[in-house]
């Protein structure tokens, strides 16, 4: 081929990994917009915190829980106006008696979202309501001062064994570190590698080490408290998975099956007779992709019916007080927006492989791919949650134990197979 002519197949190429890198883009900013959107207008808890507090303040909380939820717990001096009410409330005369001449409401729910819509159809009536990001997690779960313990009964205390702190600093300050150096040597190791699924898995890598690195960072600096910082966390890593299943599809297809790889024989020709890369007969792969999508399908409706629950505790660790906690708003992400989204891509990668033209598969891989990288992130937190809800250190220790083993497989691999992983065609 002359210098600087393009093969056939280039621009398509590059087309295409523009829609994906879009798509990455738009799919990450989705759900912070729509949080923000439902936040509504908002106070930060510690403004909400001083406000309620100040010596003379015209400032009340409102609580607009049901009225069962209120009596089970909530913050003192909050006056309950659930939620039902409010939205019957035609005008300022409906307020309760309890709200009348205050200059500012601040409303109150669990994790911030329903206190949000409260907030709203009172500013349409007149009122100054301001929600309180977060809600009732993040009033009770704001961390202490440096040499307090817990915070006067607002979260259940629960002494860490020496063995649990031990486990809590070996996963933040040990696991972690190492896999997230290991995940970028990989990630240089595999930087100029231009097939298609070791260029996948480098990506994989890069997404990985960005997702950790935000949620380090949070950890250190922000001690858990930043929801955007564990977003990111989050979604590096729902990315990664997404790479590295795109990966795992083209190394089984163009060097294990030979599916799309026209001079070859697919290596389950014994098995489908005839062939149909070879005569007008149906491809007992492509009918086996299209079952499995379907499940995979399927399985996305696993986290969508578990129920989210609160989990928060205080605790000791070696004399630093800190709280174990997974926010609702963050199980929200992972048990109703990531398996909507993967319900979303499963669905189009079955139908793209289903309606294709040709004998290309390059679509429905990269959209069962993402599916599979939001569902497997999903089931994953799912799964360690119910197991761990009760001591949250076993949570953490085995999600970084399991991503520091998928780091050191997928360098076991290309280690292994590296002589032809390496070898030019």
């Amino acid at each position: 081929m002359p210098e600087g002519e393009k093969s056939p197949g280039e621009g398509s190429s590059r087309l295409r990994s523009w829609f994906v890198v879009a798509g990455i883009l738009a799919m990450a900013a989705v759900p912070p917009a729509a949080y923000r959107l439902a936040l509504g207008p908002s106070l930060a808890t510690r403004e909400a915190m001083a406000l309620a507090a100040a010596p003379g303040t015209n400032a009340v909380l409102v609580d607009v829980r049901p009225p069962e939820a209120y009596a089970r717990r909530h913050v003192p001096g909050s006056v309950s106006w659930p939620m039902e009410e409010i939205e019957a409330a035609g005008s300022a005369a409906a307020f309760p008696e309890a709200l009348r001449g205050r200059v500012r409401l601040l409303m109150l729910c669990d994790m911030g979202v329903t206190s949000g819509r409260a907030a709203r159809r009172l500013r349409a009536l007149g009122a100054d309501a301001w929600n309180v990001e977060g809600g009732l997690e993040a009033w009770w779960g704001a961390h202490a001062p440096p040499g307090c313990t817990a915070r006067d009964g607002a979260l259940p205390y629960r002494a860490s064994p020496p063995f649990e702190q031990w486990l809590s600093v070996l996963s933040g300050f040990a696991i972690k570190p190492v896999y997230m150096l290991l995940s970028l040597m990989l990630a240089a190791w595999l930087w100029r590698r231009r097939d298609a699924d070791l260029s996948a898995l480098k990506w994989a890598m890069v997404a990985f080490f960005i997702g950790e690195l935000a949620c380090y960072l949070n950890y250190i600096i922000a001690r858990d408290t930043s929801r955007l910082m564990e977003y990111f966390h989050s979604y590096g890593m729902i990315v990664s998975l997404g790479f590295g299943s795109y990966a795992l599809f083209q190394a089984l297809d163009h060097r294990v099956f030979g599916f799309s790889d026209a001079a070859e024989n697919c290596a389950l020709v014994g098995l489908c007779r005839p062939c149909g890369k070879r005569a007008e007969a149906p491809c007992g792969l492509i009918r086996l992709f299209l079952w499995l999508t379907f499940f995979a399908f399927l399985l996305c409706f696993i986290p969508l019916t578990a129920e989210p629950r609160p989990v928060a505790y205080d605790t000791t660790i070696f004399g630093t007080p800190y709280t174990h906690e997974h926010p609702l708003v963050y199980q929200l992400n992972e048990i109703r927006l990531c398996p909507l989204a993967a319900l979303a891509l499963t669905a189009a990668a079955w139908a793209a492989l289903r309606f294709r033209r040709g004998r290309s598969l390059v679509w429905p891989k990269i959209l069962l791919a993402g599916g599979l990288g939001f569902l497997g992130f999903s089931l994953m937190r799912l799964a360690l949650l119910s197991f761990y809800r009760e001591n949250l250190v076993w949570f953490a220790f085995w999600e970084e134990a399991t991503e520091l083993m998928g780091i050191l497989g997928a360098g076991l691999v290309l280690w292994l197979f590296r002589k032809g992983l390496w070898a030019r065609a």
